[in-house]
């Protein structure tokens, strides 16, 4: 029996990606499962709205979710393509967010363990992974919610949350009735403030002062 077109469809891999392997290997007395993916060959990708041929690969890996008590990960060698401006860029893969070393599917896992009132640290326990990477996890999904505000008001508050939580609410109507919750209180968790770049003050110059005349000596007769 091919196993592969069974995870080809599990993963939800599309063309012109496709899974090349799947593998066992023993890495410190446990068995984990390598998924190999790949590019079919003269694939133009998009990159900032437009397609390039493919320039060169690099490695890249992301955790999976567990086959069933199996460590799972998806690694290949990804396309770098070179834009006009003669910027090489890697491409996006559709399993990942771009700079994130987990699959989607790993991560919304971890989020709704999260969401379900689970610490950091106990999310980690269950993912396998350190409190400190679920941290990493929440924000960047945080930074990529608050990205887009040309719509609305963004209000981090401590009403009825000691840790703050982050609520939404339209332009014209800002009122506390109108207040969406957008990032929940957790005990756990402090929301903190985005600090803006602020601008070193400018120095007005001074004008130069003239040192004082030191009065003349009299002369003796």
């Amino acid at each position: 029996m091919d196993e592969l077109p069974i995870f080809t469809a599990a993963l939800g891999i599309e063309a012109p990606w496709y899974i090349k392997r799947v593998y066992f290997e023993r890495v410190e007395e446990q068995s984990q499962l390598f998924i190999e993916v790949a590019h079919k060959r003269r694939t133009r990708f998009e990159c900032q709205g437009e397609k390039y041929p493919v320039y060169d690969h690099q490695k890249r890996r992301w955790r999976h979710l567990n086959f069933f008590q199996h460590e799972c990960y998806l690694y290949g060698d990804i396309p770098r393509v070179k834009t006009r401006e003669g910027n090489v860029l890697l491409v996006d893969v559709p399993w990942a967010k771009p700079g994130s070393s987990f699959t989607l599917l790993f991560e919304q896992l971890v989020l709704a363990q999260i969401k379900g009132g689970m610490s950091a640290r106990s999310a980690g326990l269950l993912m396998g992974i350190s409190g400190k990477r679920v941290f990493g996890i929440l924000n960047r999904y945080v930074s990529t919610a608050l990205s887009h505000q040309d719509d609305r008001f963004l209000i981090r508050t401590n009403l009825e949350a000691l840790n703050f939580r982050v609520m939404e609410c339209p332009l014209n109507k800002t009122g506390v009735a109108n207040w969406k919750e957008v990032i929940p209180h957790r005990k756990d968790i402090l929301v903190q403030r985005k600090r803006r770049q602020e601008h070193p003050p400018i120095r007005q110059p001074q004008p130069q002062r003239l040192p004082p005349r030191r009065p003349r000596p009299k002369r003796l007769r």
